[in-house]
């Protein structure tokens, strides 16, 4: 199963896309309360949304971002059935993507 929820609205004109990653964002620099240790860097380090064949949206985060990163977009020409691909990497190589397929009223 997919860490990557998406949830659409309908807009005059387009779509809202809003993107939840369910991801620790771990920095590195926290301590575990049991053992007292380091807990490791868990982080996402790039991300892609691609609509249509074309990359509408990319980026890169680090350690400041919080737990559970959550993404808007606008799409001003999106038509229900059409497929919006999400993926994502982080430092551990860890790799994940999804598919949408806009439901036929526009709405989720």
């Amino acid at each position: 199963m997919s860490r990557i929820k998406i949830r659409t609205k309908a807009l005059k004109p387009g779509l809202l896309v809003r993107i939840l990653i369910e991801h620790p964002m771990e920095t590195g620099r926290r301590e575990d309360p049991v053992t007292g240790l380091k807990v490791a860097p868990h982080f996402i380090e790039e991300f892609i949304v691609s609509f249509r064949g074309r990359v509408v949206l990319e980026g890169r985060f680090s350690t400041g971002i919080s737990k559970n990163p959550y993404l808007t977009l606008k799409l001003r020409e999106a038509s229900p059935g059409e497929v919006l691909e999400v993926r994502f990497k982080d430092n551990q190589g860890t790799e994940d993507m999804v598919s949408f397929r806009i439901p036929p009223n526009e709405n989720d």
